[in-house]
């Protein structure tokens, strides 16, 4: 396994893609920004996405997700309990003066304390 640690969007929030080197699947890990720098990075791998997990719905760790799931056909995964956070995205980029990230990405698979999706 092997992680690679990308610093995006306007508050230099940590993306991680997590991937196995043999067989190239990737799962990516709070995608906060910079959705074309997050892309080529896996292109330039040549890695497989197979899902995006926030580790929390603040919106400078979910501002990629719409643009991701659309490009890689790839679910969102986030724990129900920040789902309120999440419906409050754009409000909170707007308070921090960041850009508008548009609307709230719709989660496909909740997570389960301990981590594993429902």
């Amino acid at each position: 396994m092997k992680v690679k640690k990308l610093v995006v969007g306007s508050l230099k929030t940590n993306c991680y893609i997590v991937f196995d080197d043999s067989t190239k699947n990737s799962l990516i890990i709070d995608p906060g920004g910079d959705t074309e720098y997050i892309i080529n990075v896996i292109r330039d791998l040549e890695l497989i996405p197979v899902g995006i997990i926030a580790t929390h719905a603040h919106y400078d760790h979910v501002t990629s997700v719409n643009e991701l799931k659309a490009v890689f056909s790839i679910p969102f995964h986030l724990h129900k309990k920040d789902e309120s956070m999440l419906n409050w995205m754009r409000k909170s980029a707007n308070y921090f003066g960041s850009e508008d990230p548009g609307s709230s990405p719709k989660v496909d698979k909740y997570i389960k304390s301990g981590g594993r999706p429902t």
